[in-house]
Formats: C-alpha cells, sequence, structure tokens
C-alpha cells in the first residue's frame, strides 16, 4: 500500500496465481497474471531498497536509493503492458522509508533525514509537513482528511495523530507475545489497521479514528488461513474495503516458506471473514517460492506485489494480477467543499459608506483549508441606493467539485444623524436637573431626512460612563431601559430627557435602529 523494498525493479511473467480455497462469501475469485519480460530500469541497475505506490492515473510511483540518495520516477501501467520509466526528481543523501500518494496525486514520503514527512516537490525544495525527529516506521494519510496523517513509529507501538502538521499525544499498544507493529493503513470508512507480528503471533488490530480500540477484533493470521511462519509485509484496501494483505517470504532452517496473499472481509456482525488464499503458487520456474515484500491495488483494481524474484534478498520485481473489480481510474473525490460565512449575515450598512467584505471559509475533505480559492460575487451590493443585495459566495476543489453556493444578505439602511443642541461629540454638556432635546434624523440616498420606521422599532438604554465621554466606556452605575421613546416628528426622532433622576456625570444614550446601534453622549453638570 505504501511501502515496499526494491531494488532495479524489473517486471516479469513466470507466475501463475490459483486461489487454494476460500472459507466464506464471496466465492473463490479467478485472477489472471500480466505477464512482461522487458524492463525499463536497467539504468538503476546499481540501487537497491525501492518503495512504492500507485496514483489515481494508474501510475506506479518509485523511490530508489542509488547509493548517493533516492531517484523518484514512475511509469504508467497499460492494458497490454507498461510506457516508458520517466524521473521525476532526484532527492540527494535522503534514505526513504514509506511513501504515500494522496487523492491529488501528491507524493508523501518519509525519510531518516531528520526523520520527517515531507511532501516532494517536482520543482524546488520538498515541504516538511511534519518533522518527528524520532525512527517512522510507516504512516498513512486518512481518505476521510487529507490533512490528517497517521505515523507507526518503530520499535515502540506507538501511534501519531498529526493534523495540518500539529501531532496529538501518541497512543502506545501492547500487542501479543510484545511484538511490534510495522505496517499501518486507514479504510475509506477512517478505520486504522495496524499489522504486526512475527512467527507464529501475527495479526491486525482495528482502531476507530480516534486510535481507541474499535468493535472489530483482532484478526489473528495464522489461525485464520493455515498458513505458518507468516508475517505481514503490507495491507491495502480494494474499492469495497476488503483487506489485501501479504506477507512476507520467510526463511528457516534453510527453507523457504511460502509467500502468500489473503483477501478478508468484515461482515456485518463485525466478524473477519476470508475470502481467499494463496500457498506457495507465486513460484518462479524452480517452483521455489520467492520473497514477497509489499502490495499495491491499483486504480482499475489490479493487485501488485513486490518480489525478491532471485532469492537475492533485494525485491527487484513486481508483478501484477487482475482482481476483476469493476472500478475506474482517476479522481474518485466526488465530495464538494462546504463553505461557512465569517461575520454578519445579514449584514446592515449605512447608505452612502462603502461595503466591507466579511469573508468566508471553505473546507474540502481533501483538499483541506481552501478559503483563498473562493470566489466573491457582491457587484450587485449599491451602498448609494437603500434595499436588500446579495452577495454570493462558490468554490470548486482541485477534483471539480463545486460548494453549494452560499449567500450574504446585505440590507443598506438610512444614515444616522444626530442633531443639536447635543451633537455627538465631547461638547454634549446640559444642566443636571434640566430637560434636554435628545434627537437624531434618518437621512435617505437623497440626503433627505426622513421618518421611514415607527417609533416602537427603535430601542435604547441610558449607561453611566466614565468622564470624559471620550473613550467611552462603561462604568458601575446605572444602565437601564427608559420608559421614554423617541417620536417622529418634522422628519426626526426626538426624545425629551428629564435629568432630574440622574446625578451629576456622563451617559451614554445606545440607541439601536434600524439593526445598528448609535451612541449618543450627553455630560451633566
Amino acid at each position: 500500500m505504501n511501502k515496499v523494498l526494491l531494488s532495479s525493479l524489473v517486471l516479469i511473467g513466470i507466475f501463475s496465481m490459483i486461489p487454494a480455497f476460500a472459507t466464506s462469501a464471496p466465492a473463490q475469485i479467478p485472477f489472471n497474471s500480466s505477464q512482461f519480460t522487458s524492463s525499463p530500469f536497467e539504468s538503476f541497475a546499481g540501487g537497491n531498497f525501492v518503495v512504492f505506490d500507485t496514483n489515481s492515473q494508474n501510475e506506479i510511483i518509485l523511490a530508489e536509493r542509488d547509493g548517493f540518495g533516492t531517484v523518484f520516477g514512475k511509469f504508467s501501467l497499460t492494458t497490454n503492458g507498461y510506457d516508458q520509466y520517466s524521473m521525476i526528481k532526484n532527492v540527494p543523501a535522503q534514505t526513504i522509508t514509506a511513501l504515500n500518494i494522496d487523492s491529488n496525486d501528491s507524493i508523501f514520503y518519509a525519510t531518516t533525514d531528520k526523520d520527517a514527512i515531507k511532501k516532494l516537490s517536482e520543482n524546488g525544495s520538498d515541504t516538511i509537513i511534519y518533522d518527528h525527529d524520532a525512527r517512522i516506521a510507516d504512516f498513512v494519510i486518512n481518505p476521510q482528511n487529507e490533512n490528517e496523517i497517521y505515523l507507526l513509529q518503530s520499535f515502540t507501538n506507538e501511534v501519531f495523530r498529526i493534523n495540518n502538521g500539529i501531532a496529538d499525544p501518541p497512543v502506545q499498544f501492547v500487542l501479543p507475545g510484545g511484538v511490534a507493529a510495522t505496517i499501518i493503513a486507514v479504510d475509506s470508512s477512517g478505520l486504522v489497521y495496524l499489522g504486526y507480528g512475527v512467527g507464529s503471533v501475527n495479526g491486525i488490530k482495528v482502531l476507530n479514528s480516534d486510535l481507541t480500540q474499535s468493535s472489530i477484533p483482532d484478526l489473528d493470521l495464522e489461525t485464520a488461513t493455515g498458513a505458518s511462519f507468516f508475517k505481514v509485509g503490507d495491507i491495502d484496501f480494494d474499492s469495497n474495503d476488503n483487506v489485501i494483505v501479504i506477507d512476507e517470504n520467510w526463511f528457516f532452517n534453510s527453507s523457504r516458506y511460502p509467500s502468500n496473499i489473503h483477501r478478508f472481509h468484515v461482515d456485518e456482525n463485525g466478524v473477519w471473514q476470508l475470502d481467499w488464499t494463496t500457498y506457495g503458487t507465486l513460484s518462479p520456474s524452480d517452483s521455489t517460492s520467492p520473497p514477497t515484500h509489499n502490495v499495491a491495488v491499483s486504480c482499475n483494481g489490479e493487485i501488485i506485489i513486490s518480489l525478491d524474484i532471485d532469492g537475492s534478498g533485494v525485491f527487484d520485481s513486481l508483478m501484477r494480477f487482475d482482481a476483476h473489480e469493476s472500478t475506474s481510474c482517476g479522481n474518485s473525490d466526488t465530495e464538494p467543499p462546504v463553505i461557512t460565512l465569517t461575520g454578519d449575515d445579514p449584514l446592515i450598512v449605512e447608505v452612502g459608506t462603502s461595503y466591507a467584505e466579511q469573508g468566508a471559509n471553505a473546507i474540502d475533505n481533501r483538499d483541506g483549508d481552501i478559503s483563498s480559492l473562493i470566489v466573491i460575487n457582491s457587484s450587485e451590493v449599491n451602498t448609494y441606493s437603500l434595499g436588500t443585495y446579495a452577495v454570493t459566495y462558490d468554490v470548486t476543489d482541485s477534483s471539480g467539485n463545486v460548494a453549494e453556493q452560499v449567500t450574504r444578505t446585505v440590507n443598506v439602511v438610512h444614515k444616522f444623524n444626530v442633531l443639536s443642541p447635543l451633537e455627538n461629540n465631547s461638547s454634549n454638556i446640559a444642566n443636571q436637573g434640566s430637560t434636554i432635546p435628545i434627537q437624531f434624523e434618518l437621512i435617505d440616498e437623497m440626503g433627505n431626512p426622513s421618518t421611514p420606521i415607527n417609533s416602537e422599532e427603535i430601542t435604547f438604554t441610558i449607561n453611566s460612563i466614565g468622564c470624559p465621554a471620550y473613550p467611552r466606556t462603561i462604568i458601575d452605575g446605572i444602565s437601564e431601559e427608559s420608559d421614554e421613546t423617541f417620536k417622529a416628528t418634522e422628519g426626526k426622532y426626538k426624545l425629551n430627557f428629564d435629568t432630574k433622576p440622574y446625578a451629576i456625570g456622563c451617559y451614554s444614550f445606545d440607541v439601536i435602529v434600524q439593526g445598528l446601534s448609535h451612541f449618543i453622549l450627553v455630560e451633566l453638570k
């Protein structure tokens, strides 16, 4: 799925693959081995230790250590063979331990250089996604949220969940026999699979996305398959989330034990079921079973495995098998991003002022935060004309999925203006005990005062504030709603304020009209 040790990659065709038995539904699946004899990788004859994965374009991506660093390359699988190998990039002085490809075909790899996960850049420096500072056994990108990575640390059975480069505290697992987990994988539903074991102790543990134990029990692979000397080499999933498991070949007492491929599914009762398994059928002409190490399921459903064809200890060959899945290549992401408005909705703007965009966020299941790609259309808004307007927000992710359009309502309302004898400034001074008129008007788009709303639509409170009145800072004291109301008269709104109940000091009339708050400041001497 996400890593393999290979060298001088060669595609050969001297194998056959026959299902041995099936313990439960679905029925046995016939396999056809695609056969190839030529190699596009002769230029890498001196290299070793390659990792590989597949992308949505039915390409195999390779990372091979050539003695000076790592060379990334690719070739496409075709119906009758493969196209010419092409180099992607040479990354000097780095050893790759794991490789993943996301739904956008971006390449991520784990390196012993700083023990980090990096994103490959074909031009320029690679980006460090997470600097772990400890040896990484394996990592996998969560297909439900590709900003999230699960990292398995070597030797310690600690799993880290990393989101946007920030890691949660690790979760450590105690596995049967004290063995170590070496493989981590995530299915399309977000379940996390740990492959562990050595010798007769081997299995798969299934976790929830928060790394708690799922309701699915651990799978004892030796008991389930009958295979001896099994070691989990790799785990991948087909398009139906069936689990494809491959074991590494074992040498014991100078004997080579068979390599096996198995497919499991979990039934509706949460019970593991073995669909099919193979025993010793991946054999070259001398009938000895070649070591196998890793597996990947391509976008068209083919199972691809790595092999050490000559027993040299170097995994230098690949095979592909037709699993007869009705899948197709190309980006399978069909989930649209989601737009969320920031700021007010509706947004209220006084006539004659400018419209200030409030913004929005867009989150995609694969691309993450794509807020910068939002297309905002506020062309209909005319702040010089009273009325209601719409601002629209649209965005499309890298897979072409279009978000549901979001609309913000913009209400352009009359302009608020305080009238004399009290202006909205620090000279609003009156004698305590007197009755003073507090007045304001609402100005339309033609600059004319009007009374477009009823008095009942105006609310206000009186707050005791610090003196001087600027800045406006509410202090302990009066903060009350008034029984008085502003009355519309002669194109304006007026309130006669009786100051007798109020002590000397500063006060703020907090008036709410047309959905906006306004402050009229008064100082009593």
